[in-house]
């Protein structure tokens, strides 16, 4: 099953809503891939067209679904070291947490560990429905 949309509104830095729902086929867990502009590819010598480049942004899995709409929630994850300074800044060994990535609205293209920037018109694809990956 293919279903493809769009980034309808971002709720917060985990959830966002998508212009899809049950009436479009969208279940609870389901996963979308939000999706960055294609960038078409262009060979340099010949200048013919070689493809898209379609990259992802950031997975979603859906948590509510209603019939036109659905909210996903971001669950991606990366590990962040905490540093702890004792007494006159003396160092011990660093101790690792799991963080998820979250959403930002702003459009820096400046690459940040705990957040992807997402946009609302952003596209939105299909990746993997409950128990079975997508081909």
């Amino acid at each position: 099953m293919v279903i493809e949309g769009k980034v309808a509104k971002i709720l917060n830095t985990r959830e966002l809503v998508i212009n899809k729902g049950s009436e479009h086929g969208v279940t609870d867990g389901m996963r979308f891939d939000v999706l960055e502009p294609e960038v078409h590819v262009v060979d340099p010598d010949t200048k013919a067209n070689l493809g898209q480049l379609t990259r992802s942004k950031i997975t979603v899995e859906i948590i509510q679904t209603e019939p036109q709409f659905s909210i996903g929630r971001t669950f991606a994850t990366y590990s962040a070291s905490l540093i702890d300074w004792v007494g006159a800044g003396l160092l011990n060994q660093p101790r690792f947490v799991t963080k998820v990535r979250t959403i930002r609205t702003d459009q820096s293209s400046e690459f940040r560990e705990d957040s992807v920037s997402v946009s609302v018109g952003d596209p939105v694809k299909l990746v993997e429905e409950i128990g079975k990956k997508q081909q």
